[in-house]
């Protein structure tokens, strides 16, 4: 089967190499600080008292005994702990250092150690960037767990990448009997047939076999058909939107008169003198509804014969006809003979069907729109196309014939005929 790259969305695919690919798919934890490390010393600041229901900020805490003090801290804590040394609060984070110290990261992230900051005496400390400042070192950007791929790649061959959108186009064509397949049976198949198309392809193009006659037509052939679809998906599809489904309801159907129908009952029996000695008892007044339940072979029998509304393409051609010849409670003359037997058939009455609902006739419209639209592009691309056509023999196919002009209109009886057209002599008076 020939593999196409549209981006239809197979559920059952998806829902399973989500499933399969997410372990594979989610980062690993940064690793924690050692729960000994000591955490760098914080630099003296004079006794400040901490707003009400604030941390206490005279001292740093351990990566081991307080949690961070915000989310940001602790999706950018370093994986590794360095040892603590004098001057490394008040140094910045290179970019070229392995990772910053843990003090240094909570200054800048911490509200509560970068108030602290901002209050120690000039010195060292005084380089330290201010509350706020993004972290300036790598490792905050490598702790984001990367975005997972839109269409993810589920194979390679030779280099050559199969995506997920193959598998699902590769799905959506096959019969339905094989999509309603188990997602873990189908989806590893779907992927052995597309590795399968890759390497028989590249075989064959190593035989030069593209370069034979009959397979080089076929080619260009799948690859008409495959523009062809293209553009009809392009200039068609965006056309079939509901609202235009709905707006030709409202044209074409909505509040218009439907067919008309009719209310029927009928008795049926396998012989024409069967018929007949019913349609006798019901001119003497014999009631058609027993005489159904105790006569008919029909199923609806049991119904009192009844057939409910229907219109003429409801029924076989010589049934309709006799119904709708009648009027209300009139019953047959004669019986009507099909393919079923002899009826004997009476009409309950007659009414105008109402127009079908938005829902009912849906799919019948959009076919409708697709067809039309269809149309509308196929006279556009034959615009200024010369096209010629040929007999199954070759030779040239006969242009239709001109249609043939209309004939001269009759002289009018007031004007005189032209002397070349009187009779050579007057004809003779008969007595």
């Amino acid at each position: 089967m020939r593999l196409g790259r549209a981006t239809t969305t197979l559920a059952v695919t998806l829902t399973m190499l989500a499933a399969a690919g997410a372990s594979a798919q989610t980062p690993a934890p940064s690793s924690p600080a050692p729960a000994t490390a000591p955490a760098a010393p914080a630099p003296t600041t004079p006794a400040t008292p901490a707003p009400a229901g604030s941390a206490d900020s005279s001292a740093a805490p351990t990566a081991a005994s307080s949690p961070p003090a915000s989310p940001a801290a602790a999706t950018t804590a370093p994986a590794a702990t360095p040892p603590a040394t004098d001057t490394s609060a008040a140094t910045p984070p290179s970019p070229t250092s392995p990772a910053p110290a843990p003090a240094a990261a909570a200054a800048v992230q911490d509200p509560a150690s970068s108030a602290t900051t901002a209050a120690a005496p000039p010195g060292p400390a005084a380089t330290t960037p201010p509350a706020g400042t993004p972290p300036a070192t790598p490792a905050a950007t490598a702790a984001a767990p990367p975005a997972k791929p839109t269409d993810p790649v589920v194979a390679r061959v030779n280099g050559e990448e199969i995506h997920l959108s193959e598998i699902n186009e590769a799905g959506h064509q096959l019969p339905e009997q094989y999509q309603k397949m188990p997602a873990n049976v189908l989806y590893p198949l779907l992927v052995d047939q597309a590795i399968d198309r890759i390497t028989m392809a590249d075989m064959a193009r190593k035989q030069d076999l593209a370069k034979d006659p009959l397979v080089a037509r076929a080619m260009a052939h799948a690859e008409e058909l495959t523009l062809q679809n293209a553009l009809i998906s392009r200039e068609v599809g965006p056309q079939i939107t509901e609202a235009a489904i709905r707006a030709e309801y409202d044209k074409t159907v909505a509040g218009k008169t439907g067919e008309e129908e009719v209310h029927a009952r009928h008795i049926l029996v396998s012989s024409e003198a069967d018929a007949v000695k019913i349609i006798a008892e019901l001119k003497k007044g014999g009631d058609f509804a027993a005489l159904a339940k105790a006569r008919s072979s029909d199923p609806g029998a049991a119904t009192g014969g009844d057939l409910g509304w229907f219109k003429k393409g409801d029924m076989l051609p010589a049934f309709s006809a006799a119904a709708f010849a009648l009027k209300p409670g009139q019953i047959t003359d004669k019986p009507v003979h099909t393919q079923y037997g002899w009826h004997i058939i009476k009409l309950e009455g007659r009414r105008a069907s109402p127009a079908p609902t938005f829902a009912e006739v849906h799919d019948d419209l959009r076919q409708k729109l697709i067809q039309d639209a269809v149309q509308r592009v196929l006279a556009e691309s034959k615009v200024g196309v010369t096209i010629e056509r040929y007999n199954p023999d070759g030779s040239p196919l006969q242009a239709p014939a001109a249609p043939t002009p209309a004939p001269t209109p009759a002289q009018a009886p007031d004007q005189t005929p032209a002397a070349s057209d009187a009779p050579a002599t007057a004809p003779k008076a008969t007595k």
